[in-house]
């Protein structure tokens, strides 16, 4: 009994439940697969057409003739050649992709790195309104730079207090203008904090640090302190 040509043929389609995502997903992932070879593959034949045209080939078959190299000779000849100019093409093709690469990862990993000297003055006086309040204050003289890659934006100071006076650290923070600083800019500020609950007998006898704060929170703990006594 003869079969019918079209029952000599199977085609498996699967259940009307599930087929539809399964075309959706393979016809994804070959789009998605079909566009970076295609563009590799456009870009490396560019390169070895340019270079298979070159006069490389004309001077091997001058040098061929007037050598009296045999027809095997130069067919090898030929051959290396082509594989060289394949294996130039592919680096071609590959690093203007690498390069980018590196530069796009080394823009994001780009940091601003803030370093300097805070040299910061113990003020003789109470600042508070109430003098029966206890407070102290510091006068400080930022000369700061920028030697990370990446700007950042400076809105705070922040000073840490500890010493056998502070069983555990004491930070204070302030406001102060924001301030963009790039790459390689240098960072100059003049103000002075206030240290509410703090006596200055007390502040004379702490260990003192100063740090920037950027907009997003990062606290630059490279920047060193100080302290002038008077």
């Amino acid at each position: 009994m003869a079969i019918p040509a079209q029952a000599s043929t199977l085609i498996w389609k699967p259940p009307r439940r599930f087929g539809r995502s399964v075309e959706l997903t393979c016809g994804a992932r070959i789009s998605r697969m079909e566009r970076p070879i295609r563009t590799f593959a456009l870009a490396f034949v560019g390169h070895w057409w340019e270079m298979m045209g070159c006069a490389a080939f004309t001077f091997l078959s001058i040098y061929s003739a007037q050598s009296n190299r045999s027809n095997a000779w130069g067919v090898s000849a030929s051959v290396f050649l082509a594989v060289c100019f394949f294996m130039v093409a592919a680096y071609r093709t590959w690093k203007p992709e690498h390069d980018a690469r590196r530069k796009a990862e080394a823009e994001l990993n780009a940091k601003p790195d803030m370093k300097g000297t805070i040299s910061a003055t113990i003020l003789q006086y109470n600042p508070m309104e109430d003098q029966a309040v206890d407070g102290s204050s510091l006068s400080y003289d930022c000369d700061c730079s920028n030697h990370g890659r990446a700007g950042c934006e400076i809105n705070k100071v922040s000073v840490i207090l500890s010493g056998p006076e502070f069983p555990s650290p004491r930070r204070e923070v302030k406001n102060i203008m924001s301030r963009q600083v790039g790459p390689g800019q240098q960072f100059r500020l003049r103000d002075d904090f206030v240290i509410p609950g703090i006596k200055q007998s007390k502040l004379r006898k702490a260990q003192i640090s100063l740090h920037l704060i950027d907009s997003l929170g990062i606290e630059y703990l490279k920047t060193t302190t100080e302290i002038v006594r008077r």
